[in-house]
């Protein structure tokens, strides 16, 4: 039995709203993307970054709701994610390089 201090629960709710908050700054981006350009290639990355905010939401959620859980019943457990940050690294680096090869080939949206 572990002894679960308030600062593991708070540092939990801090965690999920920080990912929560960046899936709001990738959605936002997102819908700028597929709002605010003309060609078709930035509304598909558009698309692409609100189809990874969506996903984030819920893995944050997912991941809170699990470490919560795991907090609750004192488990002796490892209470990183190991799937989330490079999740979103390598999902960032795709729409990076999507973003820069889309701009090289098209022009640079002249």
């Amino acid at each position: 039995i572990v002894a679960v201090q308030p600062k593991a629960l708070y540092s939990n709710e801090r965690t999920f709203l920080e990912w929560m908050h960046f899936a709001t700054l990738l959605a936002t981006s997102g819908v700028v993307m597929m709002h605010g350009f003309a060609n078709a290639g930035t509304g598909a990355l558009g698309r692409f970054l609100v189809v990874v905010a969506i996903f984030l939401a819920c893995w944050s959620l997912h991941t809170f709701n699990w470490r919560a859980d795991a907090l609750d019943q004192k488990e002796i457990i490892d209470y990183q994610d190991p799937v989330g940050p490079g999740a979103v690294i390598f999902a960032m680096l795709v729409s990076l390089v999507g973003t820069t090869l889309h701009a090289l080939y098209t022009g640079g949206g002249d």
